[in-house]
């Protein structure tokens, strides 16, 4: 699921900055530091989906309540966290 997410990230990225570009040259400056947040947000995807896929094989292993679960839940919420961080970062920069 990580390579999906990065292979999507490849192509969409550089095609929605080239045609907000499109648009208006001012523009494209600005969403320069966007396009570097979407692209540094994609490390903590890519362990999100790992850590997800872990939690899943211990709950199919019926060790849903164990600390293995809890460190992998806890993984999850700093990434997402950091996602959150990058992309408004990326979005409060001044034009």
């Amino acid at each position: 699921m990580g390579l999906v997410a990065v292979a999507l990230a490849i192509w969409c990225i550089p095609w929605y900055v080239n045609a907000a570009a499109k648009l208006t040259t001012a523009l494209s400056f600005s969403l320069a530091p966007f396009k570097v947040a979407l692209y540094l947000a994609l490390v903590p995807l890519c362990i999100t989906l790992y850590q997800a896929f872990r939690l899943l094989m211990f709950i199919d292993s019926k060790t849903a309540f164990s600390s293995f679960s809890v460190s992998a839940l806890k993984s999850i919420k700093h990434c997402a966290f950091a996602v959150s961080i990058l992309l408004l970062t990326g979005l409060m920069y001044p034009t």
